[in-house]
């Protein structure tokens, strides 16, 4: 005889190739099956919550995934992206223009596109990106009013500047609709939305300004048409205050961009950056005489060299920019310009845009030190551009420290850039393996001269946005059947990725096509399967917990995102249900798990509501389970299974007892089984030896109704009711130890299955079992 306590389930459900492991040290913690149970942190498992059906997606015969709008705790959205369409929920239902009708935008994005798409939200803003189509910006205005739109760039990041003896020429240097001509062939069509950097060569230029004035009004010089580097220098005695000016509007109106006082006692030296064209000029205001009473002692010279101040512009090359709009041949496009040209001249200085239909689009982005980067074209796969600092769409380059940025991470692969996350580094996973990205100092932010590169992986990556959980970054491994949990590791001095699908490589059965994140109560990972089910690891690293569980529904669960809650965070998921013999893509979240029984929500795409004295026996509002068998409950009390017929079901009002709170919906099973029972006997383990169960406790917290027996198939119903309560209501719920004797029979399997089939409340917090062992 001996006897096994199964105290807690914090190593979650485990691969069946472990089935005979006892040696590896969570074996007693691990379970053969847990099934629509979450692990708890605690050490116990409860039945996870029902599914609330919200509406049906805009094309229910195509893709469609949700992403997640966190705008602060107390505004969150989900977005459904369909077909060319993309839709809203907020607080627990669709944005709607009216009573029934959606609010929808088009969007570019067709339905075997969805899932690649990969985004980052600033504030109020999603910026997303697909290889296959430019960045995309979409904007909240209000619940009602959100913008989606193809970036307009400030400034667009560019190839490398041309080497070949080709010239470009545009036909005006201002306008729209104009014709830009290539010296040989070099244009395709699909370059047709891309750019085009255009360069011609100001030489230096200068104009000087007396300064030598002792009173009245000021005075200006002649401006200069300013690109780059400028520089003022005085020269003698002056005495008074020179401007340096600049029109950005052609002469209109002047801003003083620099100021320099002087009592005839200092000259100036200084220079400036001039980013985008401008016109430049000096005033002088003289206030005294450099060779007064004041400031001279003896007698003032009456002859001197004068005083002057002279502005300089250095030899540059002008960078006009334009946008092509139209492809006529090889040689010739039609084109719009966007920055102003200072030449219509042919010049072989020129450079192309380096995204676009022909270079391909970036794969993915993300935010680090206030940058957005972008990365993975098809031209460029390991090559990545962080905007200018504060300045997520531009993209210009220059040798300041919060200029743009255009990096190749040398590898001795070509393996497209997959993901980018930042946590006190800027994180990237590529097909073939994953890279940290820093500035040379730790203390230094990025800039342009400073990036340091470091291999830290080469498991590889697939094209899904990772997660990032706490201090950590969970991504997926190329194949997509193992998520990594990659963190900073103080003794390698670099980042480690482990396999937290190792012990659970059957979780991920179909491949993962999208991780969501749900961080309260508990910090949860979702991991939406080819399958159809829904991989659930309970993730507490300071405790050890990684515990994984399967989520299944009657249906297809094909996406899946988290979002701020109020007790609890909300998960939100697409489920693809046969209703009526037709497919249907439905928008569902699970309810929160609750002990109590009275208003309890554990059954799938249900509907609640409230049976009042005039209930008829008649329950609407179910058009979206047509022919489907649901159980309802109400006031805590199953009452029964019934059809739906024309949106309703029909209820014998003698078979509900009590009125109240009703859910009505599709019913599942919650399953718990402990892995192998095992001692250790004199002539070794018991692993391979006929067993009999002889009794079960079971410690329940919080409970009303289980099964229990040796399969699935082979269940009795442990009794919840005490011998003297009310039969004619719904027992209360239980916490405490339910001592029962065990039917399973000599055998070497000796499993056991906890089981809960009804939708009331059920939490398991330790099973202990008596059984013997024969020889």
């Amino acid at each position: 005889m001996a006897s096994k306590w199964f105290n807690n389930f914090t190593a979650g459900e485990w691969s069946p190739y472990l089935d005979g492991r006892t040696d590896l040290e969570r074996y007693d913690a691990a379970c053969a099956v847990m099934q629509n149970v979450r692990p708890l942190p605690y050490g116990g498992a409860k039945i996870r919550g029902g599914l609330k059906r919200v509406a049906t997606v805009s094309d229910s015969t195509k893709n469609t995934r949700l992403i997640p709008f966190n705008f602060s705790t107390g505004t969150r959205f989900l977005i459904e992206i369909g077909h060319l369409t993309m839709r809203f929920y907020s607080n627990n239902a669709r944005v709607e223009t009216s009573p029934g009708v959606a609010y929808e935008i088009a969007t570019p994005w067709a339905s075997t596109d969805v899932f690649p798409l990969q985004f980052k939200q600033i504030n109020d803003i999603i910026y997303l990106v697909h290889p296959s189509y430019a960045p995309y910006k979409l904007s909240r205005i209000a619940d009602t009013n959100w913008t989606l739109a193809a970036v307009v760039w400030t400034y667009p990041p560019m190839r490398e500047e041309n080497v070949s003896a080709t010239t470009m020429s545009v036909s005006a240097t201002t306008g729209t609709g104009l014709t830009m001509t290539a010296s040989a062939s070099y244009f395709v069509s699909a370059m047709v939305g891309g750019y085009f950097e255009i360069r011609h060569l100001r030489e230096a230029d200068s104009v000087e300004l007396s300064i030598n004035g002792t009173g009245g009004g000021p005075v200006v010089s002649a401006s200069l048409s300013v690109r780059g580097n400028w520089s003022v220098v005085t020269t003698e005695r002056w005495y008074g205050v020179l401007e340096v000016q600049r029109s950005e509007d052609g002469g209109t109106t002047w801003k003083t961009i620099r100021k320099f006082k002087a009592s005839a006692d200092r000259n100036v030296s200084a220079s400036g950056l001039q980013l985008s064209e401008a016109l430049i000029r000096l005033q002088y205001t003289p206030t005294g005489d450099p060779y007064g009473a004041t400031v001279w002692v003896g007698t003032a010279p009456t002859v001197f060299v004068k005083a002057t101040a002279k502005l300089e512009s250095e030899e540059a090359y002008v960078t006009g920019l334009v946008k092509v709009t139209a492809f006529t041949s090889a040689t010739v496009v039609t084109v719009d310009v966007v920055d102003t040209l200072l030449s219509t001249a042919a010049t072989e200085v020129w450079s192309e845009g380096a995204w676009s239909a022909h270079r391909g689009f970036p794969r993915c982005l993300g935010i680090y030190e206030q940058r957005l980067f972008f990365a993975g074209t098809i031209e460029r796969p390991i090559r990545f551009w962080g905007s200018a600092t504060g300045d997520f769409e531009n993209f210009l380059y220059s040798d300041s420290d919060d200029a743009a940025v255009a990096f190749d991470i040398a590898s001795t692969e070509s393996n497209p850039l997959q993901w980018i996350e930042s946590l006190q580094k800027i994180i990237m996973g590529s097909e073939g393996g994953e890279f940290s990205v820093s500035a040379g100092s730790a203390e230094e932010p990025v800039t342009p001269s400073n990036i340091s590169v470091r291999g830290q992986s080469g498991y590889g990556s697939e094209l899904y946005q990772p997660l990032v959980v706490n201090d950590v970054v969970l991504f997926l491994q190329r194949g997509a059947r193992k998520i990594r949990e990659m963190s900073f590791d103080l003794a390698r001095d670099g980042y480690v990725s482990p396999d937290l699908t190792l012990l659970a490589e059957h979780v991920t059965e179909g491949g993962v096509v999208q991780l969501a994140l749900a961080k309260n109560p508990d910090t949860t990972i979702f991991a939406v399967c080819g399958s159809g089910e829904l991989a659930v690891l309970t993730y507490n690293r300071e405790q050890n917990v990684t515990a994984w569980a399967r989520y299944v529904t009657d249906g297809v669960i094909e996406s899946a995102a988290g979002i701020y809650g109020g007790a609890s965070d909300q998960v939100w998921v697409i489920v693809l249900r046969v209703i009526n013999g037709v497919g249907v893509r439905s928008v569902e979240y699970f309810t929160p798990e609750t002990d109590v029984k009275e208003g309890a929500t554990y059954l799938d795409s249900h509907v609640t509501g409230t049976l009042s004295g005039s209930f008829s026996g008649t329950i609407s509002g179910l058009g979206h389970l047509e022919a489907k068998s649901v159980r309802l409950v109400v006031a805590g009390a199953v009452i029964g299974d019934y059809v739906v017929a024309s949106g309703a079901i029909t209820v014998p009002v003698a078979d509900v007892p009590t009125l109240g709170a009703y859910c009505v919906g599709l019913p599942y099973r919650a399953t718990i089984s402990p892995m192998k029972l095992d001692v250790l006997l004199k002539e070794g383990p018991s692993q391979g030896k006929t067993r009999k169960v002889s009794s079960l406790a079971i410690r329940f917290k919080d409970t009303v109704g289980c099964k229990f027996g040796p399969n699935l198939t082979d269940l009795e119903e442990l009794s919840f009711r005490a011998t003297d309560a009310v039969t004619d209501v719904a027992p209360d719920v239980f916490t405490g130890e339910k001592k029962v004797s065990f039917g399973g029979g000599n055998t070497k399997d000796a499993s056991i299955f906890i089981v809960q089939d009804n939708p009331l409340p059920f939490t398991v917090i330790g099973i202990a079992a008596e059984y013997e062992v024969f020889n």
